[in-house]
């Protein structure tokens, strides 16, 4: 469910811990899509702009997903919507679509795998590039000082 989050309407920080499912680039693409659709420079957007959004960051709902959204969005009377709760938006699609299989673990490495830009089902490909650029957003490290932390030769999981 999408949290009440008042006192952060208007905050201009993104705290990573409130979006645990998004990485710090999807947080970046996401605002500069948000700045295309807020038509008026005010920090908001309308509900019908959320799809739109959600789509030139490459995050795709189906109507199941999208009919909970938009049902959640009625039900907390939010039909202007600030960059804070877009972010919020995205997460919350993000759970809707993986769902909880129980298994913690391999839940929070299907989470990065969908964070990354795989597919909830687990198919897909995430792209070197953006995994190298995480790495160094995330960790500042680089590929092969990140490479390097690791003990063995191997990554197992």
């Amino acid at each position: 469910m999408l949290r009440n989050h008042s006192d952060k309407n208007n905050a201009t920080t993104i705290n990573a811990d409130d979006f645990p499912l998004l990485i710090k680039q999807e947080v970046d693409q996401l605002k500069e899509a948000f700045k295309k659709k807020d038509r008026n420079q005010n920090g908001i957007i309308y509900k019908f702009d959320v799809i739109d959004v959600l789509r030139s960051v490459e995050q795709y709902i189906n109507e199941e997903v999208k009919k909970k959204l938009f049902d959640e969005l009625n039900n907390r009377g939010l039909s202007q919507i600030d960059f804070y709760t877009m972010c919020f938006i995205a997460n919350f699609v993000k759970e809707l679509e993986i769902g909880d299989t129980g298994d913690d673990k391999n839940d929070d490495y299907l989470n990065a795998f969908v964070a990354m830009g795989g597919s909830p089902d687990g198919t897909g490909r995430i792209d070197k590039k953006k995994i190298t650029e995480m790495i160094l957003d995330e960790f500042g490290l680089t590929i092969d000082e990140f490479l390097g932390e690791i003990e063995d030769n191997e990554l197992d999981f």
